[in-house]
């Protein structure tokens, strides 16, 4: 699999930050927001296929020889294991057969979550893409 361009890790941000903000207006209604959670849940899981294990593997070939780039290739990468896992967590919670029990605590799990969204895009966007964009360049 090619590693995925800078443009399409935008888009991919871009659609999760639009259905983000169609959320964040709606979250006292939790009946109303489901939907999108749905919507949400299945943007980003588009978003986790585009960094899977052979697209850190092929970083890793590329930048072999820089060690400070391997560092952060890790922390990237481990980084998103504990996103993933607060992905699991939310969507659990919140998407499933059960998530009318859990109405009470969503405004405050999905600022926390938003937040965690919002520090992952940021760290993509900050060291990531300039990585993919200096492999784009070769």
């Amino acid at each position: 699999m090619p590693i995925p361009t800078i443009n399409s890790f935008r888009l991919s941000h871009e659609a999760i930050l639009s259905v983000v903000a169609q959320i964040q207006p709606l979250t006292r209604s939790y009946i109303v927001v489901k939907p999108l959670l749905v919507e949400l849940r299945e943007r980003i899981a588009l978003y986790f296929n585009r960094q899977d294990k052979e697209f850190y593997d092929e970083l890793r070939i590329f930048f072999a020889e820089e060690r400070s780039v391997i560092k952060i290739l890790d922390f990237i990468e481990l980084d998103l294991k504990d996103f993933k896992i607060k992905f699991l967590i939310f969507f659990e919670k919140h998407t499933g057969e059960m998530g009318a029990i859990n109405s009470r605590n969503f405004l405050k799990e999905h600022r926390e979550f938003t937040g965690a969204i919002m520090a992952r895009l940021k760290l993509e966007e900050d060291h990531l893409l300039p990585l993919v964009g200096r492999i784009a360049e070769k």
